[in-house]
């Protein structure tokens, strides 16, 4: 059975697709959800675990992959992105630091700590769409290399 890792998405569009087909195809799936992004629909399945953290507390990010520590993971995908705009929309700061917690540095140290826990043949693929790329493309650049 594979273990896969899923990073955010698990709440709606593409995550919550990915990690249903996963899912589906027997896989073990653990989601590490950023709190800010509860779903209403939320996916329950007995291979699934999800994980709630704020991607914007590096101690929380910390605990995540000390809980994950020894765990063999088959894949890691990145499904994370927030884009939302609280009120002063694109000239309010606080709006893009919490875009930048959520949909960069909190999945760039994911990836970068748990990627020792990739099989040797493992991989890690960051997915998103084109909307998605449109208004986030530099960061999703950004993450992209890193990866």
């Amino acid at each position: 059975m594979k273990n896969i890792l899923i990073i955010g998405g698990l709440n709606k569009g593409i995550g919550q697709a990915i990690t249903a087909m996963f899912l589906d195809d027997g896989c073990k799936v653990v989601a590490i959800q950023n709190l800010n992004t509860f779903p209403d629909d939320e996916l329950k399945h007995e291979r699934l675990r999800a994980i709630r953290i704020d991607f914007g507390d590096s101690d929380e990010l910390r605990s995540a992959v000390k809980d994950l520590e020894g765990v063999e993971l088959d894949s890691i995908v990145n499904a994370e992105l927030l884009f939302e705009m609280d009120k002063g929309g694109v000239g309010n700061i606080e709006n893009w630091k919490k875009i930048f917690e959520v949909n960069l540095f909190g999945p760039a140290f994911l990836l970068s700590e748990l990627s020792a826990n990739l099989k040797n043949a493992g991989s890690i693929v960051n997915i998103s769409s084109i909307e998605s790329s449109f208004f986030w493309g530099n960061g999703l650049c950004l993450l992209e290399g890193l990866t």
